[in-house]
């Protein structure tokens, strides 16, 4: 069948009206959670804010559970690309990779609290996002040891890594809860500084 004679209401077809109403779901979720965290979404909660029946919820998502992990998994893909992306682009060059990294926190963490509490705070609580928070632990781990010295012992740069990811996650879920009392400006300036100044020097 032509993808013409596939299109029925309003000129979409069955897919792409699936795909946009999935979208509105997600969408949806991440309204709910900046209001009030993933405790606030729910089946029903979502289908409201979204102005779609439970059908269309489970057309694209077994539970809400299933909704909340893909929506964790969708911030921390975007994250982790970022990321990727200004460390390729500025490696060997400090300054222009602190500005970086500190336009990806603001743009991808502050700018957007959903997401920003969806993987650094509400990742820590959520029973639904137990798995997929540890499971996308070392990948981002790997990016941080990409920056540190080669000539230092494998172990003690994963060791370094590790540590670096723990410490900026601390920072960062302490800010969103509110037990970190800094601004903005400070947070983010702290948190590349700490990123890039943990040289690993051999043993």
């Amino acid at each position: 069948m032509s993808n013409t004679a596939e299109r029925g209401w309003a000129g979409t077809t069955k897919a792409e009206r699936q795909s946009a109403r999935q979208a509105r779901i997600r969408a949806a979720g991440y309204e709910l959670i900046t209001v009030g965290g993933t405790s606030a979404v729910t089946v029903r909660s979502v289908c409201r804010q979204a102005g779609l029946t439970d059908r269309y919820f489970y057309e694209s998502f077994e539970s809400r559970d299933a909704l909340l992990a893909a929506m964790f998994l969708e911030s921390a893909d975007a994250v982790h690309h970022a990321l990727t992306e200004v460390i390729e682009q500025h490696h060997g060059d400090p300054v222009r990779l602190v500005e970086a990294l500190q336009g990806v926190f603001e743009e991808h963490i502050l700018d957007d609290p959903a997401k920003g509490r969806l993987l650094l705070l509400d990742s820590l609580t959520e029973p639904a996002l137990a798995g997929v928070s540890l499971a996308a632990v070392p990948a981002f781990t790997r990016l941080v040891q990409t920056q540190l010295p080669t000539d230092a012992p494998r172990a003690q740069r994963a060791m370094t890594a590790v540590g670096l990811m723990g410490a900026l996650a601390a920072l960062l879920s302490s800010w969103f809860a509110g037990t970190l009392r800094v601004s903005r400006e400070e947070l983010v300036q702290h948190c590349t500084k700490l990123l890039l100044g943990a040289p690993v020097r051999p043993m």
